[in-house]
């Protein structure tokens, strides 16, 4: 009896493997947050307090390597830089975990953290390339839960390995995370390379396999397949129309496909991400944890490792629910919620008189107390139980709903909005400012609780408030519409708020405007349109035209394997069609644009 994996299960299995790059950073950047506060990290490396700009490091690091991910990713494609990402990771880890001073974690920390921005590019980008529409959601959520489930391991591990009576407490936490690494760099040989960026490269029989293993099965007359192909190649040729279709400039154009509405717009939701105020709740939970009445590591810790299990418990029914309500819609909800739980925070935070303040000591695993006998790093004084209790449940219902939100919905929604042409270098800038809004909020949070308390609850209270309007007003919906759809309705003269993800209109609205820019553009095309077919049905409604698939003077579909086989440009590449199969033998040779060769004929596809 053979096992046979149907395409879903493959696509699953790939963004799996590859959302262990989304566990590293994770696991990375929380062991740091809790390993700082260790007593015999604090005896060989030093204090929290002169180590000031050890959680900055991280981030900053992650910002440079997110900027120069995006060109990485379209030089020399999304799996080997996964996989050179990840022998650097290795190496920053060596030095985290064997550093015995101050400059020498420090190093470690920059190099993983240069790598971690490149995971955090990497990861939804590659899952948004090859998931289909109606997965998309789900699977880049798969990405947010392995993040949720590093934080998790991370401070298990942590609280497992603080008893450890000597340095190999805080060593040992830091190692373990090389164990994900190699498996990362090992099982990476088994997932293939992005089919757009294989044509996006002039590597068309390739992609064509890929897709019929994602898309049909791993045969190439599947109509999935059939459709996807001849969708992706029709996009890719019309970008090449404009001289700038691979740089940064064309992110910053205007009409005809508003890229620098997009580029705002990403950006935008991921630095909404981190104006919630995750990250400032999750990187100081000890701390203002003990602020509601919790004192000693181990019981702050514990409740870190409580936050972090909701957290991850709260992604898995995000998993698989994310694709079945709109993403505006759950951005807005997400982010009301929030507002109300942080108000609620600042309340009882006010009323209770919780105190922050301090700091902790190397001398002892339990921090001292001061001559009263007193807790004296984040002090509690007069705070009642049940007020205390209330504060550290509405925490953990705002991780919950984060983790349902916000959590996904930050990597999703930018990976959506991109042509293939800039799609890389806008996810490289839109994860870059999520990077350096981290840093700001990892920098300015702790100096903010020190200075008002509680009141810094409403800080994020009120951005969560600004983004419910923001949202509502501005973000299109994104939910059930292909890569190449979504990249027409921005560049379309439709409001995209009129489009929804369920209306039966919305491809023939998208076809609408494909028709149009081909008409308006037909001399910068280097094939001609042809003849014109009704792009409805009786039934329907619009009385519009389209062209249509690539097809005969007879007007059947051609097969994508006869676009290969009679307009390839790269004479390397041979093909063989038998029994839906295809095979490829490369030889030396140089690429040429496909727009250089005239498709005689064939008439466009326009993107469904």
């Amino acid at each position: 009896m053979t096992f046979h994996l149907t395409a879903t299960n493959r696509v699953y299995i790939y963004c799996s493997l590859l959302s262990i790059g989304g566990f590293l950073f994770a696991y990375n950047f929380n062991v740091m947050a809790l390993v700082v506060i260790m007593p015999y990290f604090i005896d060989e490396i030093g204090k929290p307090s002169h180590l000031r700009g050890f959680s900055g490091t991280m981030a900053l690091a992650a910002f440079l390597g997110s900027l120069v991910s995006g060109v990485l990713a379209d030089r020399i494609g999304r799996k080997p830089l996964m996989a050179f990402a990840s022998v650097i990771f290795l190496v920053g880890s060596v030095f985290q975990t064997g550093g015995d001073n101050a400059a020498l974690v420090f190093c470690g920390r920059a190099v993983t953290g240069f790598c971690v921005g490149i995971y955090s590019m990497l990861v939804p980008l590659y899952q948004s390339e090859i998931a289909p529409k109606h997965l998309r959601g789900r699977l880049i959520t798969i990405h947010q839960y392995a993040i949720t489930l590093g934080i998790f391991c991370a401070s298990w591990i942590v609280y497992g390995t603080i008893k450890i009576q000597n340095g190999s407490s805080w060593r040992l936490a830091m190692g373990l995370q090389m164990i994900p690494c190699l498996a990362l760099l090992i099982l990476i040989q088994l997932i293939p390379e992005s089919p757009r960026y294989l044509m996006s490269c002039d590597y068309d029989t390739e992609a064509l396999q890929v897709l019929a293993k994602i898309h049909g099965d791993g045969s190439v007359d599947h109509p999935d397949v059939c459709m996807e192909y001849v969708t992706i190649l029709q996009s890719i040729r019309y970008e090449r129309t404009f001289k700038n279709h691979g740089s940064y400039t064309r992110l910053f154009s205007k009409a005809p496909e508003n890229n620098w509405q997009r580029l705002l717009l990403g950006i935008l939701t991921q630095s909404f991400q981190q104006l919630t105020g995750i990250n400032a709740i999750l990187l100081f939970a000890p701390q203002i944890l003990h602020s509601a009445g919790l004192s000693g590591i181990y019981p702050s810790i514990f409740a870190n490792c409580i936050s972090s299990t909701v957290n991850m418990l709260a992604t898995i029914p995000a998993v698989f629910l994310i694709d079945r309500f709109g993403r505006r819609s759950s951005m807005v909800a997400g982010a009301f919620i929030l507002c109300i739980c942080l108000v609620l925070m600042a309340v009882l935070s006010l009323t209770a008189h919780f105190i922050y303040g301090g700091d902790y000591s190397s001398e002892a695993v339990t921090p001292p107390t001061n001559e009263s006998g007193e807790f004296d790093q984040f002090r509690f004084r007069g705070v009642a139980k049940k007020e205390s209790i209330a504060f550290i449940s509405i925490q953990y219902l705002y991780l919950a709903v984060f983790a349902y939100t916000w959590g996904p919905l930050g990597w999703i929604y930018p990976s959506e909005l991109y042509g293939q042409g800039v799609r890389a270098k806008a996810l490289s800038i839109t994860s870059g400012f999520s990077w350096l809004l981290n840093f700001a909020v990892s920098e300015f949070s702790t100096p903010m609780l020190l200075k008002i308390h509680g009141r810094s609850y409403i800080v994020f209270a009120c951005c969560c408030a600004f983004i419910v309007l923001f949202v509502y007003f501005f973000f299109p919906e994104t939910k059930g519409k292909s890569l190449e759809e979504i990249d027409l309705i921005f560049g379309s003269d439709i409001g995209y708020f009129e489009v929804n993800g369920h209306h039966h209109q919305t491809a023939a609205a998208t076809l609408i405007h494909m028709e149009r820019m081909q008409k308006k553009n037909a001399s910068k095309y280097p094939f001609h349109l042809g003849k014109s077919g009704p792009i409805l049905s009786s039934s329907n409604t619009i009385p519009e035209t389209r062209s249509l698939a690539p097809c005969e003077d007879n007007g059947d579909i051609l097969h994508p394997t006869s676009l290969l086989v009679k307009n390839s440009t790269r004479p390397s590449i041979s093909t063989s069609v038998s029994s839906g199969s295809v095979t490829s033998s490369r030889q030396q040779h140089q690429f040429q644009d496909p727009t250089s060769t005239e498709i005689k004929g064939k008439q466009p596809f326009s993107a469904t």
